[in-house]
């Protein structure tokens, strides 16, 4: 069975513009057929993902190999092998002529043939507008009357070849500094730019990059926080440069790069990754964010439309009001709960601010710590670091978070959510509260969560079969002030509701009067050495420790004394964590029910 397949996310428009969208942009490559272009940098993407994955034949994920050997017997697909594989790729994708590739879409794409349409979205409640939801009929009309609409041939923008000619004058290391205990270089550049470098052989094609500095949303106030939490997704949707986003895919076709600017709560900087070979289009991208931001009216407003729409379905799906939820009923109704956007956000999502918002951050890259882990080499890295963020702008910008005040709520809390028509619930329990931080207490705290887990498992899982999932997590932060907080989740059903939060106390119970088993906690300190062990061989281990002794302010070697710490942990420290940090007064628990009509709740 052969099929051809297209679909759309429905923007304000509705069901009309998508399946004219649909047909005639289908309509146009059968009839029009695709450029030279088009072909060239298609068959440059596919030759690289081949390249890359033989380039990392030797330190290939276990994963993999088991989904090629399933489809191997399952489907009947061959297994050449990865060299073989890049070898047909190298000697027949440059057989395949402009020609074959039309003559090929027009025969697959269907023309004037029946359709199967199919249109999914969430049921409307009662007093939404019904017309919403297409009958069938009123689908396949819409199929017909976009069929009737002439479509030209698309006209190919040309393009500049690269993002920039070089890196600009003027940059420089002023210093460089080894960590031979952790293979860790430092350096300083010329703009006061910091630079932490660790080489690894972990992947033979992978590089990542990440920075940060303190700041973020917090440096703006209530009225601008929409503006502030949406700026680097508003730039992101407008390109750089001259570039729109697509135009951007085009100029970086055969390159294997990716690099985004986040605006966090109380941070800012990038994430970014690279093959080795494309390092410098990485830096290039940064330099532009830096200094070249693109402003485009249509596609802000796209953005705006993509994301209000999607706040719409967010909010019809249970889980997500259930989010929403425990966020508000945790942090109250202040603007800053990060919880579930309503599309009425958007509304307060200026161009201009958001993006004047963005530069005001981006201007500057004073107080900005940047760290890269991978496949590189220092003595080629290092010119390329001095030429493009040795350039960075460094003018006089804040570099320090504002604490804004926002903090949970005290006492016990309790709501119930009544939402969707599926016979299941989520219970989520959650204790906050001030802690004086130390990286012994989080450590500490964790473990109090993974023996918690253990019982969950045993108990309430295994001897009463009441849950299918689910358990406790932990977290413990010192910005903008200490504290820490244990969250527990479970599904269950709704008869079930009452039992497995009885059993839930009852176990955090005998936690703080005996504390765990020897054995338990022994479980829980070997699983996280040997998972750390594993861990050490990896880039994006690495590229988290050390992104945590930049905002924590410790030595980086501090990830070698994991084991020592662990081992360190005593069953009383666990036992004197669960008084502490479960307070049975100060709790928040927030319960998801299936609508009332639907199912009766005890």
């Amino acid at each position: 069975y052969e099929s051809f397949s297209a679909y759309a996310l429905l923007g304000k428009g509705g069901v009309q513009p998508a399946i004219d969208a649909l047909v005639q942009e289908d309509e146009r490559a059968r009839r029009f057929g695709f450029s030279q272009d088009e072909l060239d940098r298609a068959r440059k993407d596919m030759l690289r993902n081949y390249e890359r994955a033989y380039s990392e034949r030797d330190k290939s994920d276990s994963s993999g190999f088991v989904a090629e050997y399933s489809r191997n017997f399952l489907e009947q697909e061959a297994i050449p092998g990865i060299a073989n594989e890049l070898m047909y790729a190298q000697e027949l994708l440059p057989q395949v002529t402009l020609r074959e590739i039309n003559e090929t879409v027009a025969k697959v794409i269907p023309d004037q043939q029946k359709k199967l349409v199919v249109f999914m979205g969430a049921e409307p409640k009662a007093g939404d507008a019904a017309s919403n939801v297409p009958t069938q009929q009123q689908l396949l009309d819409a199929v017909a009357q976009a069929e009737q609409q002439t479509v030209e041939p698309r006209t190919e923008k040309v393009l500049a070849s690269k993002l920039m000619d070089g890196p600009p004058a003027g940059g420089s290391i002023v210093s460089e500094k080894l960590n031979s205990a952790i293979g860790v270089t430092e350096l300083i550049l010329g703009n006061g730019v910091r630079v932490l470098l660790k080489p690894t052989d972990f992947k033979n094609d992978q590089v990542l990059m990440g920075s940060t500095r303190f700041g973020g949303q917090s440096l703006f106030g209530d009225a601008d926080i929409y503006n502030a939490r949406y700026a680097s997704a508003v730039v992101g949707s407008m390109g750089l440069k001259d570039l729109a986003p697509l135009d951007l895919q085009k100029v970086l076709a055969g390159k294997t790069v990716n690099v985004g600017a986040s605006l966090g709560e109380l941070s800012e900087g990038f994430g970014a990754s690279a093959s080795s070979a494309d390092v410098e289009a990485m830096l290039q991208l940064v330099t532009l964010y830096f200094n070249d931001v693109r402003k485009d009216a249509g596609l802000y407003q796209s953005f705006i439309g993509k994301q209000q729409d999607l706040a719409k379905n967010s909010m019809a799906q249970p889980e997500a009001v259930f989010y929403d939820a425990v966020q508000h009923a945790t942090f109250g109704d202040s603007p800053r709960v990060d919880g579930v956007p309503r599309a009425a956000d958007f509304d307060k999502v200026g161009l201009e601010r958001s993006l004047e918002i963005f530069r005001q951050r981006f201007s500057s890259a004073r107080g900005m710590t940047f760290i890269f882990t991978g496949s590189f080499q220092l003595d080629k890295i290092k010119p390329l670091i001095a030429g493009y963020l040795g350039t960075l702008p460094a003018g006089e910008v804040a570099h320090a978070y504002r604490d804004v005040g926002l903090r949970p709520v005290s006492g016990v809390v309790k709501k119930n959510v009544y939402m969707g028509s599926e016979p299941k619930s989520t219970i989520s329990i959650t204790f906050n509260g001030d802690v004086a931080y130390s990286d012994e207490q989080k450590l500490t705290l964790q473990a109090l969560g993974e023996v918690l887990n253990l019982k969950v498992i045993e108990v309430l899982r295994e001897k009463m079969s009441m849950i299918y999932g689910g358990g406790f997590e932990t977290s413990m932060g010192q910005h903008p002030y200490g504290h820490y907080s244990v969250a527990l989740n479970l599904p269950t059903g709704p008869e079930n509701v009452d039992k497995v939060i009885a059993a839930a106390f009852a176990e955090i119970s005998k936690m703080k009067t005996d504390g765990p088993s020897a054995a338990d906690l022994e479980k829980v300190k070997l699983n996280w050495i040997t998972r750390q062990q594993k861990s050490l061989r990896e880039n994006n281990y690495w590229m988290s420790q050390l992104m945590a002794s930049v905002t924590q302010g410790r030595d980086p070697a501090h990830i070698l004394r994991f084991e020592q710490r662990v081992r360190a942990i005593t069953p009383q420290a666990i036992r004197q964590a669960a008084q502490r940090y479960l307070d049975m007064n100060n709790y928040v628990q927030v319960v998801l029910y299936p609508e009332r009509k639907n199912v009766a709740v005890k």
